[in-house]
């Protein structure tokens, strides 16, 4: 098999910048730990709701538990996200675990409560001393994402650790991702990472599916990009935006699957619509590029604005490249530098790059050759080689090519080189730069 040649512009291929877990989504769905849950509660209590506000009166912390749920579904009584949280909350000042660990998910998340991650950490803390497996798996996010706390990706892989062996299925993925990846003081060990997604797929973990693909997809070999695709479907199957996302990156490129940029547009377009910032920024990408839907730089705008305003920083930077070309957004370099400083700040080197070119040709903002070189030297240690060779005063060709406004500036040879490769752009990313250096692999 011969891989064709990706023409490779900034907003044609697909670039990590960032992990996925450093967004500020308000639906909380990430790439790779940490995620919410799926709710791991006692059963659905058969009490009358009448019976549970009666309970609850008199002070009893389950009642009050289980009204919250009942206010949180509809079940008994009119949903309500607001009263759901206040019981909780009442639930978990008594000190039912529970009660703490779904208080706790309501400040994460902002559901019918202002959203407070300092509370939650407290909260989901207080569930773990009580062995709740979603307060352990709760504070292992927190220590995973520095939510309320600092990142500690060693203390994350314990909560995780304890919540698995308390039974949640979703922590025993996390645990597998961690594996994976050889995170929080783990072995990189993939036998026993897929060891326990497999184990955790087959109990119905909905992130599992994925966290399996990016495993086949990290062997960097196309003949195991057709199990990746597989997996991915079960996720999609799952209603997993994840998956989506990746599965619609492997039809774009005909990667696992034949091409097809209409079954792309479709799972790009679904994720979209659950408000999901990587499937913003796909529909986004695939309008500016005409591929699957009409060309319509107008809607690229649109929804790589929204995954933007999300945090996806990504999509921070496209609006930058957007805003400083006036292709898709209006021309505004002020506005430019403002979402390039956003995705910078969420470590996204091509906005770092960027940013260290503009202060140092004065483009936009003040010459200011000190934050030239900041930014510069940020990008560098991630290993963007354009910012290397900027810094150490080279003029390669990719470093031409990097400087000027990115948006129309198609390339046949891949540049960017990519650090973290958790998210689905990512892993397609590092893909394309193994193929295109090994054409014939996979030809076996």
């Amino acid at each position: 098999m011969k891989i064709k040649t990706l023409l490779l512009s900034l907003i044609a291929c697909s670039v990590c910048c960032c992990p996925v877990w450093a967004n500020t989504s308000e639906n909380i769905i990430f790439s790779g730990p940490p995620i919410i849950s799926e709710k791991i509660y006692p059963g659905l209590s058969d009490t009358p709701f009448s019976t549970l506000l009666e309970k609850a009166k008199k002070g009893d912390p389950e009642a009050m538990f289980e009204l919250g749920r009942c206010y949180e579904s509809g079940r008994g009584t009119a949903a309500d996200l607001k009263k759901a949280a206040k019981y909780y909350r009442q639930s978990a000042d008594k000190g039912y675990s529970y009660g703490q660990a779904a208080y706790a998910i309501c400040l994460l998340m902002g559901q019918g409560v202002k959203k407070d991650l300092k509370l939650f950490a407290d909260y989901a803390a207080l569930a773990a001393q009580q062995d709740n497996s979603l307060g352990w798996q709760s504070l292992g996010n927190a220590y995973y994402s520095g939510w309320g706390v600092a990142v500690n990706h060693s203390k994350a892989a314990e909560c995780y650790q304890k919540a698995a062996a308390l039974g949640n299925i979703s922590a025993k993925a996390d645990l597998g991702y961690f594996y994976s990846k050889g995170i929080g003081g783990l072995p990189r060990n993939i036998k026993k990472a897929q060891q326990l997604l497999t184990e955790a797929l087959e109990q119905g973990d909905r992130r599992a599916p994925f966290f399996l693909a990016n495993i086949y997809i990290q062997k960097k070999s196309l003949s195991d990009l057709p199990r990746a695709a597989d997996y991915l479907e079960i996720g999609v199957e799952r209603d997993d935006d994840n998956s989506r996302c990746l599965l619609g990156n492997l039809y774009e490129e005909g990667l696992g699957r034949p091409q097809d940029f209409r079954q792309a547009a479709e799972l790009y377009q679904t994720a979209a619509s659950h408000n999901f910032p990587m499937g913003l920024r796909c529909l986004g990408r695939i309008y500016m590029l005409g591929r699957g839907v009409e060309q319509n730089s107008s809607k690229a705008g649109e929804y790589m604005l929204k995954a933007a305003q999300l945090g996806d920083a990504d999509a921070q930077y496209y609006c930058g490249v957007m805003h400083e070309e006036g292709n898709g957004l209006y021309k505004n370099m002020k506005l430019a530098v403002e979402f390039y400083e956003k995705a910078a700040k969420q470590g996204c080197f091509e906005a770092q790059y960027r940013l260290g070119i503009l202060y140092k040709r004065g483009k936009g903002v003040a010459r200011n050759m000190s934050a030239a070189a900041s930014y510069l030297q940020a990008a560098a240690q991630q290993g963007y080689q354009p910012a290397i060779d900027e810094l150490n005063g080279r003029a390669s060709h990719t470093a031409q090519r990097a400087a000027q406004p990115p948006m129309t500036a198609p390339s046949h040879d891949n540049h960017l080189g990519i650090s973290v490769a958790h998210s689905v752009d990512g892993f397609m990313q590092e893909l394309r730069e193994y193929a295109q250096r090994y054409e014939a692999l996979g030809s076996k």
